[in-house]
């Protein structure tokens, strides 16, 4: 067992109030709110709870005041004691940095870097100082002289200068406009200062972040504009993104200069009287029953008929566990939404552009499965550079966050996914009108709440997907896994279910035997209309795409009659369909039925099947000369040529 080494009980320990880091560290406290707290050395003596860590002494609660003279400040400290008359002796330690902290008792004062001297740092009020016997990396802060601690000198103090007050943050201050995130954005990437661990780092941090808050930036978009713009290029080493967002909240909770302090002045207008308020009017979501019209309701609308409605306020909730296919799945979705053609033998009623948001997987992976999509018989005719789109998000892609009390909040990546489907439907699809399947991959990344809380989750599904649907037109399928139980259908609780009216699980028949039990795709909820039956699946060998398990054997006895027909024509010298005048360009663009078992195939089943059999070399196609649109198909080099 790991030994819980304490401060020393010497003459700071008489003052000090200490509260835990991170073991090894020095910039991860173990107490929230550390600021106004702290624990007397009996307190921790007496702690039962107590684990292995380092200790830090809250300068301000503890009624103190220290100078931190870092590594080569010595001669400027020296030099600016002589000018002023020195300081008395006092209680000094020293750093693993080959600095000291020359500890008084004083006022509050200000946390300042590098303004007595350079390399010349104080804390005061909402400031620590590593307590001695701490270690970081592998070195200890040290007791240097255990003298009675002297009371500062007022020229030290004036010089430091008192605690600044909070300026009260505006009312009506509104957050994130444009130009203050293009003045943060080029603040941090030309102006701001570097952070370097051992020359007062954290200060530095912190006061990037308050100089990030006065410009008039929320705290979750200072956050994020830090780790997008200076954490990698100006923090040595980087903050990991936890550190990052404490320092963050440190500057939000304790900086002096009011929010949005550091914005351009705007125009002053002189006080105009306001108008009475407006009568209260009738709310445009409210219904009466003379407003319904009298007869038969319009038929429900359908992208798969029975599975998925085309409603913006339907969300689809996709679960299943990790690995199972649950992705591609979604894909073959995407693909078949934007060509047109069946998924899992489901004919697909209302065409429309896809755009998914792929927060799991590389984007050589992602490139990968739409590589696999264009195989012959699935979407050889996708062309994902048009109106099938992938948002490949690897960074930050939370949509929902909990704020400092527990309260679901939009977050930076809601605004930036609305920004880019504006790009893709004005820009990109110039102008396109009509609905946009939306496919989001998964909760667990875009949802930062308790999956258990039926608050968290409503506002996620209710308050931000559908209010994003409605607002872009999408049609909403999310992807999520389930809890760890592998009986369960359900991600944390119940919660979800009761957030979404149609809701689809991939997973086994026996999700206790998977190795011998077939996977399907089953609806576990479904408000729109009779619930359908499950689907059986099945990969494709040497493929990550799925077919419906009882069609594997049906698609082989397709291709075989349709080679059957090439070779029948071949054999009697003419065209499958129509003739070389024609200008028919190949076999299925005629829309050819052909007889298996006594029932005839046609359309997509038999042009799916000619390129499956092009595409295995067992079709041959030859241009016609003197005949831009038409070919010659051969089977097996059955038919070496057509007359013209």
């Amino acid at each position: 067992m790991t030994k819980i080494v304490l401060p020393p009980d010497d003459h700071l320990a008489q003052f000090a109030r200490y509260f835990p880091i991170k073991s090894g560290t020095k910039d991860t406290p173990l107490l929230k709110g550390w600021q106004r707290k702290g624990l007397t050395r009996e307190q921790l003596v007496n702690k039962a709870d107590l684990t292995p860590s380092n200790f830090a002494v809250n300068v301000g609660a503890s009624g103190l005041l220290v100078v931190d003279i870092d590594n080569g400040g010595m001669a400027g400290w020296n030099a600016l004691c002589e000018a002023n008359g020195g300081v008395p002796d006092t209680y000094t330690a020293t750093t693993p940095n080959a600095g000291y902290h020359l500890v008084f008792t004083g006022p509050p004062t200000a946390n300042t870097a590098g303004k007595l001297a350079a390399n010349v740092d104080s804390r005061g009020a909402a400031g620590y100082i590593m307590a001695p016997n701490s270690v970081v990396n592998g070195k200890q802060y040290k007791v240097l002289h255990n003298r009675p601690i002297a009371a500062a000198p007022q020229w030290l103090i004036d010089a430091i200068g008192a605690k600044r007050e909070r300026e009260a943050d505006p009312l009506d201050l509104d957050l994130d406009l444009p130009g203050a995130i293009d003045r943060a954005t080029d603040y941090l990437v030309n102006t701001a200062p570097t952070a370097i661990e051992g020359e007062a780092g954290d200060t530095t941090t912190y006061t990037v972040a308050c100089q990030v808050r006065e410009f008039g930036i929320s705290e979750a978009r200072c956050l994020q504009l830090m780790l997008d713009y200076w954490n990698e290029a100006k923090a040595v080493p980087s903050w990991d993104a936890e550190e990052l967002e404490r320092k963050v909240q440190n500057a939000y909770d304790y900086a002096t200069a009011g929010l949005g302090s550091d914005q351009p002045p705007e125009a002053v207008f002189d006080t105009i009287p306001m108008p009475d308020p407006p009568p209260i009017a009738r709310h445009e979501d409210i219904y009466l029953s003379g407003d319904m019209p009298k007869g038969k309701r319009p038929p429900t609308k359908w992208i798969l008929p029975g599975w998925l409605p085309d409603d913006p306020i339907n969300i689809t909730l996709f679960g299943g566990r990790g690995g199972v296919g649950k992705s591609t799945l979604a894909a073959q979705l995407a693909a078949a939404v934007v060509t047109g053609r069946q998924w899992l033998g489901i004919d697909v009623e209302q065409q429309m552009p896809a755009f998914l948001v792929l927060c799991e997987d590389s984007p050589h992976q992602v490139w990968g499965m739409l590589d696999d999509l264009r195989e012959p018989g699935f979407y050889p005719d996708l062309d994902y550079d048009q109106k099938f789109c992938a948002f490949i998000r690897n960074g930050v892609s939370r949509m929902v966050q909990m704020d400092r009390g527990g309260n679901p909040q939009r977050a930076p990546f809601d605004k930036l996914l609305r920004e880019q489907l504006t790009w893709f439907r004005q820009g990109h699809l110039k102008g396109h009108v009509g609905p946009i399947l939306l496919v989001l991959d998964t909760a667990a990344d875009i949802f930062g709440g308790n999956n258990c809380d039926v608050n968290h989750v409503t506002f996620l599904v209710k308050e931000t997907l559908r209010t994003l649907a409605v607002d872009h037109d999408v049609r909403v399928v999310l992807l999520i896994h389930p809890a760890k139980d592998v009986e369960s259908e359900y991600a944390g609780s119940a919660a979800w279910h009761d957030a979404v009216r149609n809701r689809w699980f991939m997973g086994f028949e026996d999700p206790n035997d998977p190795e011998n039990s077939p996977l399907h795709i089953k609806m576990s909820k479904f408000n729109w209309g009779q619930m359908q039956e499950p689907i059986t699946l099945k990969r494709i060998a040497g493929s990550r795409l799925f077919v419906q398990g009882d069609r594997v054997k049906m698609l082989n006895e397709i291709d075989n009659a349709v080679l059957l027909a090439v070779i029948e024509a071949a054999d009697k010298k003419r065209w499958l369909s129509g003739s070389a005048k024609s200008g028919s360009r190949c076999i299925w663009k005629n829309r050819r039925a052909v007889r298996i078992n006594n029932k005839f195939v046609y359309g997509d089943v038999v042009k799916n099947s000619y390129e499956r059999l092009v595409a295995s070399g067992a079709l041959v196609t030859k241009p016609i000369k003197g005949c831009g649109n038409c070919c010659i198909v051969t089977a097996d080099n059955i038919l070496d040529s057509i007359d013209d």
